[in-house]
């Protein structure tokens, strides 16, 4: 549940990760102990660090199934699913994911 998550943090150094070219020099593996949330296509740079954030977050579901029709379009979510990352998607979610134990829905 999203309660349990409430001030796990607190008092902590936490990391958003943004997306975008500049990743590919930014040394991730520095960020390994710390507390890391990363967004969208973070898994495209998967091949190049053995850095995974603690979080990761997908909320543009609506948007990007309009986009993209095909049936694996969402192939980058469930890549940091599949790589035990606690993974927040909006409800909109559930009917492409399922019920994963990594994976908190939220409204």
């Amino acid at each position: 549940m999203l309660e349990d998550y409430e001030n796990i943090h607190n008092g902590e150094r936490v990391f958003i990760i943004g997306n975008g070219p500049s990743l590919i020099e930014t040394p991730l593996e520095m960020l390994q102990d710390e507390s890391t949330i990363a967004l969208n296509k973070i898994n495209l740079i998967y091949d190049d660090t053995s850095w995974r954030p603690t979080y990761y977050v997908f909320d543009d579901i609506a948007d990007y199934s309009r986009e993209n029709r095909s049936s694996q379009s969402f192939d980058f979510v469930d890549e940091n699913i599949n790589q035990d990352i606690t993974c927040f998607i909006s409800e909109e979610g559930k009917k492409h994911f399922g019920k994963n134990q990594n994976v908190e829905y939220y409204p």
